[in-house]
């Protein structure tokens, strides 16, 4: 199944029951984002820099 937010952001459930997103980001635009891990646990991506978040926890920071 794939999911469409207004164009921009595609949604696509596996037949495994994995999700994957794909997201169109422009050059010079920065994308704050982390992994949930068991609806519990919030990972930050090791290869990319981090910063603190309103809720207090850290995001990783992705800077195109």
């Amino acid at each position: 199944m794939t999911v469409s937010l207004k164009g921009i952001v595609m949604l696509m459930i596996k037949k495994n029951g994995d999700y994957s997103i794909t997201k169109i980001l422009n050059s010079g635009d920065s994308f704050q984002f982390g992994y949930k891990v068991n609806n519990q646990e919030w990972v930050c991506e090791e290869e990319c820099s981090t910063i603190c978040s309103p809720l207090g926890t850290l995001n990783s920071l992705l800077v195109l």
